[in-house]
């Protein structure tokens, strides 16, 4: 196949619709793989909301999450509509699809409590509208102790009698016994391998790990020998040569929110004698919420000619404030607090008329908790004008003067086929400034490889690629310095600070831009919303390729490593026998085979992938007293 047929054909592979549910099922099952469907509609994972629309929230009676018609009724519509259509395409697994178990609401127990028996009547009318879809596959609940039968898995599991042994050492067996069957479990949290007897025998239970005994009598499954290789990326300019074109920006500012001495805002949501909720009017179209108002100062005013000092109580992520059009400050809260308390001194209010707009911007609503719905969101109050220690004048109840988004979000500058009022400016290029829209271009880099922007130098903001967003970005955000350590193990009790990588640096500051969002001949446009103030000169656009990789599979089982779509040019390390450590650090034990080395380079080398059973046969006699393993690390 000719360069150009690949490329068109691989631009026929990327051209796909975006949330799509049911390709996305059938992705899963084309790559031999199961899928549980999480239907929810409340699924926490760390999603906006919880997953829920924000506007479901704005529904008259509505309480989430407990025995609420109101809630039920859409709960139902969006679970039965789900259903249907994993139905319509045969994919659940009683028809042949991959999808082998459901699940419906999601760790409910942990807040039940709350609700009282409209919680536990709730729990009862999940699992009904569950069973009523007869779908024959298991369904689940996650986290509920008391859900009704037959919803946590197979019949076992969810009937049987439950005994649980501890062995200490963060060492278990947990067993389920039904009508003369039992299946087992054993789990060891602690850092090196233990043996335990059980049923009058003697089983070791690898460092880490879960055992899975079907009869509580054969180890069928062990995690400590999942069979997987370790892949190690690298990132590549698409730029190549040595010499590095920068890009070409253009820049247009944001328009800053004023009110007109006659009191009034173009395109407000709403005006209201009192600080009303952000969600309530956003209703998730924005991050961005303006609260917007006005008062007059005269010379007899207690506020005349004296310092003061604004202060504003926000339970808003981020709060931007400006004094009769001019930017007067910035803050944002602090981790897992969301709630803070701005002050700035101002001493230029004018004779006269005056303006305070506030810009308050969110990152997520909150989505775990009971009620976390009516979690506060936005600036609250109170706001004040403060002098000589005092608040002299309380703004809270003013005529406030609500405005959903950036003048940039309604009139789409991040779309480069909207045709603007005013042209993108050249030249200039402002540097570290709030409120700006940045503009550019990129050549689609060529094959198949991921593509990502590296937007280091950023502050805070969104991205957008085509007109399509690619997510919001906040490079300028740092963790902090402490708790990362060189090495790192998961096993033993478990803890948040285990394995802390990246101390010191931004959580994210690579984003992924799907190749169905490229255009697969000629020019991209990226465009940014600058929120904080960044440099973007130093923005690339990069590819990632697999650079090594490294696996460490037991005697038994089948060595398989794959360099994707590229081939292994190297073997960097061999050992098959007692060798111990990780990617990068392999080292030799005691005994090993003389010529698994060559059999590996034979099978492997020029190869995108390859697969050796692990054996003495295949690999050669160790020597070893113990059960064998074999360490691997191959360039690519």
């Amino acid at each position: 196949m000719s360069a150009t047929a690949t490329a068109a054909a691989t631009c026929d592979v990327w051209l796909m619709r975006n949330n799509d549910l049911v390709r996305f099922i059938r992705t899963i099952q084309e790559q031999g793989l199961y899928a549980i469907l999480r239907i929810g509609p409340y699924v926490c994972a760390e999603w906006n909301y919880g997953g829920f629309p924000v506007w479901l929230h704005n529904l008259p009676g509505i309480e989430f999450r407990t025995k609420n018609k109101v809630f039920m009724d859409e709960m139902e519509k969006f679970s039965t509509l789900i259903i249907n259509t994993m139905k319509d395409y045969e994919l659940f697994a009683s028809q042949g699809g991959p999808i082998i178990i459901a699940q419906i609401e999601n760790e409910y127990g942990n807040i039940k409590g709350s609700y009282g028996q409209a919680g536990n009547e709730y729990v009862k009318w999940c699992a009904d509208l569950a069973l009523s879809y007869n779908l024959s596959i298991p369904w689940i609940m996650c986290q509920e102790d008391d859900a009704p039968q037959p919803i946590s898995m197979e019949e076992v599991l969810t009937y049987g009698e439950v005994n649980h042994t501890e062995y200490g050492h963060l060492t278990t067996a947990t067993s389920y016994t039904y009508k003369g069957k039992s299946s087992c479990f054993f789990g060891n949290a602690e850092n090196g391998d233990r043996d335990i007897t059980y049923g009058n025998r003697t089983y070791k239970v690898r460092g880490w790990s879960v055992s899975i005994l079907p009869d509580c009598k054969t180890e069928v499954y062990n995690t400590a020998e999942v069979n997987t290789q370790t892949t190690i990326w690298e990132k590549v300019s698409s730029q190549v040569g040595n010499f590095k074109e920068p890009m070409q920006w253009q820049w247009r500012d944001e328009k800053i929110e004023f009110v007109s001495r006659e009191g009034e805002v173009a395109d407000t949501a709403m005006t209201a004698n009192r600080l009303l909720d952000q969600k309530v009017l956003t209703n998730d179209s924005s991050d961005y919420l303006w609260y917007i108002t006005s008062f007059h100062l005269s010379g007899s005013d207690p506020l005349f000619g004296k310092n003061v000092t604004l202060r504003i109580k926000t339970s808003g992520h981020i709060l931007h404030a400006f004094l009769n059009g001019r930017h007067i400050g910035s803050q944002h809260a602090q981790k897992d607090k969301y709630s803070f308390v701005f002050e700035k001194k101002i001493s230029d209010l004018l004779y006269g008329f005056n303006q305070i707009s506030l810009l308050s911007a969110t990152v997520g609503l909150a989505n775990y908790g009971a009620h976390f719905e009516n979690s506060e969101v936005g600036v609250h109050g109170p706001v004040e004008l403060i002098a000589d220690g005092e608040t002299i004048r309380n703004l809270s109840s003013n005529e406030w003067y609500y405005k959903v988004g950036l003048d940039g979000e309604k009139s789409e500058f991040f779309n480069p086929n909207c045709q603007l009022m005013e042209p993108w400016n050249y030249g200039n290029l402002p540097l570290n400034q709030n409120f700006v829209w940045y503009k550019t271009t990129f050549q689609t880099p060529s094959g198949s490889e991921a593509v990502i922007v590296d937007l280091m130098g950023m502050g805070k903001g969104h991205a957008w690629v085509n007109g399509l967003s690619i997510g919001r970005y906040w490079p300028s955000y740092l963790s902090t310095e402490n708790g990362c350590s060189s090495s790192c193990d998961f096993r033993g009790a478990y803890s948040d600070g285990k394995c802390a990588t990246n101390c010191g640096k931004p959580t994210q500051r690579w984003y992924h831009i799907p190749r169905s969002y490229l255009n697969c001949e000629g020019e991209n446009t990226l465009i940014l919303f600058e929120e904080f103030g960044g440099t973007p000169l130093d923005i690339d656009i990069q590819t990632t390729r697999v650079k090594k990789v490294c696996a460490m599979p037991y005697a038994g089982s089948t060595l398989e490593l794959s360099c994707h779509d590229r081939t292994i040019s190297d073997i960097k390390f061999v050992s098959f026998g007692n060798p111990h450590g990780t990617c990068d650090s392999f080292q030799k034990g005691s005994c090993e085979s003389s010529t698994a080395l060559s059999v590996i380079e034979e099978a492997c080398v020029g190869q995108r992938e390859c697969s050796i059973e692990v054996s003495e046969k295949n690999l050669g006699s160790t020597g070893c007293k113990k059960r064998n393993r074999l360490a691997v690390q191959v360039t690519c």
